[in-house]
């Protein structure tokens, strides 16, 4: 799909030298959807860690995740005296 964005021209003269001088892409337009891809997984990872961070102060998050661990324990002691 083609689009059109408003870049600052350090920023295109940075894609230009990536994919022409370090050869960091194939395309700009590879480098820039790389790029675009890298930063949503990072922005998603940085969401996914504060819910965890929130999970860790919730209190009924903490009893059910303990009761959890106990019963992993168990069957891990379990499978052990079986194996």
């Amino acid at each position: 799909m083609k689009r059109t964005y408003n870049l600052d021209p350090d920023v295109v003269a940075t894609v230009r030298r990536e994919v022409e001088g370090e050869r960091s892409a194939p395309s700009q337009d590879a480098f820039v959807e790389a790029a675009i891809r890298n930063w949503a997984r990072e922005l998603a990872e940085a969401r996914e860690a504060l819910r965890w961070l929130e999970a860790a102060q919730d209190p009924d998050f903490q009893s059910e995740a303990a009761l959890l661990e106990g019963g992993l324990a168990a069957d891990e002691r379990t499978a052990w005296h079986q194996a």
